[in-house]
């Protein structure tokens, strides 16, 4: 159905009509669907995920790479990249504490 099939001038559409915003609750309503806050596991907590694209039988020779030496995919993943980055002359690593927490 079109605005002018509803009588209103063509430029009255659902997404600039001011008397409602679709998709929004109002009064008291809006309170109780308020969405509750997502769990973050604490080991996640103040960190961000970097990620890339691998082969499938990659990605399975990686993985049981790291767990015939011990290591956790993502401790590997970190220890690797922060001995590059020594390697490479940067003046951070990743597997450290934000310096800024610290104090």
């Amino acid at each position: 159905m079109k605005p002018r099939d509803l009588g209103l001038p063509n430029e009255m559409t659902q997404k600039n009509r001011t008397d409602r915003k679709l998709g929004q609750k109002t009064g008291e309503n809006a309170a109780e669907s308020a969405p509750a806050p997502k769990y973050v596991a604490p080991s996640r907590k103040g960190k961000k995920q970097i990620g890339a694209w691998v082969p499938d039988h990659a990605r399975t020779a990686f993985k049981i790479f790291c767990m015939e030496r011990g290591y956790s995919v993502d401790q590997f993943i970190i220890e690797a990249c922060d001995e590059k980055l020594i390697n490479m002359g940067a003046d951070f690593i990743i597997g450290e504490v934000d310096p800024m927490e610290k104090e």
